[in-house]
């Protein structure tokens, strides 16, 4: 994945210097300024992909410049508004993955201010309902990583109920149910967060179900199935934390069954694999705590495999030495802590 994605962006970076040479043949042309701000979006979201997270937001920064210059002309331009607000948010993602949250909310809550005006200048418009729905969910995101757990809470319920009404609207509109999948998830982080544990199952249950219906429709969608496995594992997280281990392990072994079948899918995406190897030792460490070493073995093993299949293939050799070590120390462990009783 990482080779394709290297491709695509020296792809993305042709096309902007084919548009660049356009608009300064043609300054004026409007049309060619908006396909110059669109590459360097599409560069600015690959370099993302790629970690390079210093060239992502220096490209999503040039995308916003030409888009406010073109609402500068024309400020009814609804397009270019609605580039604005999703660069704000672009931004925003980049700067939390800077961990530089208070920055970060500086550019959501200005992307939020676009995306409400745009809603509510057409109540028909999907799309527009979608990306407010989506500012208020990055939004909840960055005020609950400020620890600012109510705020978070009161944008997680707004983003809830618009991914709510376009779910009605549009049964059949799979994209909407994954968003509501998530808005029941990311209320279920700040209940957690607030110590409410009871009520974030409920919203975590409700998440599950939504994205089971989506995998069951679409068995060979790989993005309904890893967020089916990642609402297994959130949902063995909490029931740890509840002292529920049993039923926690369930979830874990679920979870851990479909992530071995997508990386089964495609042996050289390291993403994948690097799932599948995490999902074996958490499995392993909670069934050591729970004293059955014969399936905790079993499991670090599992990992360790994984771990030198990716060794073999060139990916990511030096930290998968250091897991394995890690791995190869919690095997030894099963052979001290006593086993569960017969």
């Amino acid at each position: 994945r990482t080779g394709q994605s290297e491709r695509a962006l020296g792809n993305y970076e042709s096309g902007l210097k084919i548009r660049e040479k356009m608009l300064a043949d043609d300054p004026q042309d409007m049309l060619v300024q908006r396909d110059v701000s669109v590459s360097h979006i599409k560069v600015g979201d690959v370099a993302r992909q790629l970690t390079q997270l210093q060239d992502a937001l220096t490209h999503y920064e040039s995308g916003l410049k030409i888009s406010l210059q073109l609402i500068a002309v024309d400020p009814l331009d609804a397009q270019a508004q609605r580039d604005v607000s999703v660069l704000h948010d672009r931004i925003g993602n980049v700067l939390l993955q800077k961990r530089q949250p208070k920055e970060a909310l500086e550019h959501y809550e200005s992307g939020l201010q676009i995306a409400e005006k745009l809603a509510n200048a057409d109540s028909r418009d999907a799309q527009a309902k979608r990306d407010l729905g989506i500012s208020h969910d990055m939004l909840g995101k960055v005020l609950l990583q400020l620890a600012q757990s109510q705020e978070a809470m009161k944008h997680y319920r707004m983003g809830l109920e618009i991914n709510e009404q376009i779910a009605n609207d549009d049964p059949s509109n799979a994209q909407a149910h994954r968003d509501l999948s998530i808005s029941y998830n990311n209320l279920g982080d700040v209940l957690l967060q607030l110590n409410k544990p009871e009520e974030a199952r409920v919203h975590y249950d409700m998440g599950l179900k939504i994205i089971e219906k989506l995998a069951d429709a679409d068995q060979s969608d790989t993005q309904s199935q890893r967020d089916l496995s990642v609402s297994h594992e959130r949902l063995g997280d909490l029931l740890r934390q509840m002292g529920q281990l049993d039923e926690s392990i369930i979830h874990y072994e679920f979870g851990l069954k479909i992530t071995e079948k997508l990386a089964e899918l495609d042996p050289n995406d390291a993403r994948a694999q690097r799932e599948l190897m995490i999902g074996n030792y958490k499995l392993g460490g909670y069934y050591l705590k729970a004293l059955k070493n014969e399936n905790a073995k079993e499991r670090f093993q599992a990992g360790m495999d994984t771990l030198e299949r990716m060794s073999a293939r060139g990916q990511n050799v030096e930290q998968c030495e250091l897991e394995k070590a890690l791995l190869h120390q919690m095997m030894e462990k099963c052979q001290t802590v006593p086993e569960e009783a017969k």
